[in-house]
């Protein structure tokens, strides 16, 4: 069974709608859908290359900072890759969003 994982608009209106908050979400078209995939897949992409990039970096960090800062800066990097991802997935469910309001 291959269940893809629900994004958080997806989840907020399967609660909505199981309290019985009087919204219903409309039936997406064949575009819409491709068009969500589409949007979905080159954001996983985007993620996944950061991810890359994050794992090079603290790679080629551990070998060039003294061991009293790699602590530091490898916390430092970590926050600044859990922001850049967070930014993405925003930006995709904020894309997302405008092609289901479309």
């Amino acid at each position: 069974m291959s269940k893809e994982l629900k994004s958080a608009y997806e989840l907020a209106m399967e609660r909505l709608k199981k309290k019985g908050a009087g919204f219903e979400e409309k039936e997406l078209n064949d575009a819409q859908k491709q068009e969500i995939e589409e949007i979905r897949r080159m954001y996983r992409a985007k993620i996944a290359e950061r991810d890359i990039m994050f794992k090079s970096k603290l790679t080629k960090l551990a070998s060039e900072v003294p061991p009293g800062e790699l602590m530091i800066q490898r916390q430092t990097m970590e926050n600044a890759y859990q922001r850049d991802i967070a930014v993405l997935k925003n930006a995709m469910e904020d894309k997302i969003r405008v092609v289901r309001e479309a």
